[in-house]
């Protein structure tokens, strides 16, 4: 039961998205948003390896150690993050438009 200015759970609506439109409407961008993040994890992972190997992490000093694993964490997000945003505008066009 609803309560006045109360938005209904989580599984009441999925519920609610079952019932009127179909179980296929509720999974509608599942299949992107997995290859999305899928791709995002991959990249992430393969581009800090690359980075801690371009600048040479074993070799540089100690007190240096971690700003340049930072370094190396970000330029790997922000490149995986640029492999993310067509896979994630994809999704956002499918649940939009179920005829994308």
């Amino acid at each position: 039961e609803e309560r006045k200015g109360h938005s209904p759970g989580m599984l009441a609506m999925a519920y609610h998205l079952v019932q009127s439109h179909g179980p296929r409407r509720l999974l509608s961008g599942a299949g992107a948003t997995f290859t999305g993040y899928f791709l995002h994890g991959a990249f992430k992972y393969g581009l800090f390896e690359m980075w801690k190997a371009v600048f040479q992490i074993s070799k540089v000093s100690l007190a240096m150690h971690i700003p340049m694993l930072c370094l190396c964490a970000f330029l790997a997000e922000l490149l995986a993050t640029v492999v993310l945003c067509p896979a994630e505008a994809a999704r956002i066009m499918l649940v939009a438009d179920p005829t994308f």
